[in-house]
């Protein structure tokens, strides 16, 4: 596995659009590209002022990785 961070200009355009519809109120923090094989997983930490959340890329957009509420 090949991993690398990206930034999110890099997303495919499907994976971004998802991002910015679904999260809106979120702030991306972290974002990385994974790369097995002939596959790419893409996961994305975003933050809110209440949570923490470790998204991971899906067919159909993104699923909840992780979720952690701020202390």
């Amino acid at each position: 596995a090949v991993a690398r961070n990206i930034l999110s200009d890099k997303l495919p355009i499907s994976q971004l659009m998802g991002l910015k519809k679904d999260f809106s109120n979120y702030w991306i923090s972290n974002l990385f590209e994974v790369s097995i094989g002939n596959d790419t997983y893409y996961y994305a930490t975003i933050e809110n002022s209440d949570q923490k959340l470790v998204l991971k890329s899906a067919d159909s957009g993104w699923e909840v990785y992780s979720q952690k509420d701020k202390e």
